[in-house]
């Protein structure tokens, strides 16, 4: 439970991306698909650990991002979050002003007209590939079963515990990764996807990116940069987007 006189977590140098959500340890998955593994906190009376992700999330206009969410953990266990602060969209402009740092990424990820399109098929194609692999150990997993028959009684149980158990695994990670729908990859965090039930939904807004994967350069021909904070959150950005994103994944952008 995150009570609300609870300190809030310090995230360090991270920088702000859309809202920052106490979440459970399907949160703590979903960091680490999107490139970068999130902070724990310390273990708590009722879960060994939380998890701490940074999202840019898509509301609808006008509505408020709610104090308390609810996601259920891997135990079927319905746990509070706590909202680290509000975040109201009337307009796009407003967000913008709200989640700078995000919205920049974004923004610069939209304007840029050569990468737009190779970074929505990788977007694609990521959760494709994803979805593939699980389909193979599916079926691998049902053939288990008729692979056993042709081995002797003792080698059975030996052989069949290890292998069920690493296939099960591994389809779990996988289960956390995203769904396809309607050419949008959204984010299922234990099926919690019902807001009027208290349920925070999430919609995945473009390919895994990490904030050390962009560079002071890719910025300068954007708004509100000039100021401190921006000069500060900008110097973290190391590599560009065009370097790292496209080196890693084999495909080559025109510039």
């Amino acid at each position: 439970m995150v009570n609300d006189d609870t300190e809030t977590p310090d995230m360090g140098t991270i920088p702000k991306f859309g809202c920052q959500i106490l979440g459970s340890p399907s949160l703590s998955k979903l960091g680490i698909m999107m490139g970068r593994p999130l902070k724990t906190g310390r273990p708590t009376k009722e879960i060994d650990r939380l998890g701490y992700a940074q999202l840019l999330i898509k509301v609808k206009e006008g509505e408020e991002l709610p104090d308390k969410t609810k996601f259920a953990t891997e135990k079927d266990i319905l746990i509070k979050q706590q909202a680290i602060y509000k975040w109201r969209v009337p307009d796009a402009h407003t967000a913008i002003e709200i989640d700078k740092p995000g919205c920049l990424i974004y923004k610069l990820m939209t304007s840029l007209k050569y990468l737009k399109k190779p970074l929505r098929e990788l977007n694609r194609n990521y959760f494709n590939d994803i979805h593939h692999r699980r389909e193979i150990m599916r079926t691998s997993l049902e053939a288990v079963p008729r692979q056993l028959q042709l081995m002797p009684e003792n080698l059975q149980s030996s052989i069949a515990d290890g292998y069920i158990k690493s296939l099960s695994k591994a389809m779990g990670s996988l289960k956390m990764r995203g769904a396809m729908v309607n050419d949008k990859c959204l984010i299922s965090l234990n099926q919690a996807s019902k807001r009027n039930k208290g349920f925070l939904s999430f919609e995945y807004l473009g390919v895994p990116i990490t904030f050390d994967r962009l560079s002071s350069s890719d910025f300068q021909h954007l708004d509100n940069v000039e100021t401190q904070q921006h000069l500060l959150f900008v110097s973290q950005f190391t590599k560009t987007v065009r370097e790292e994103i496209m080196k890693g994944l084999g495909i080559q952008v025109t510039p």
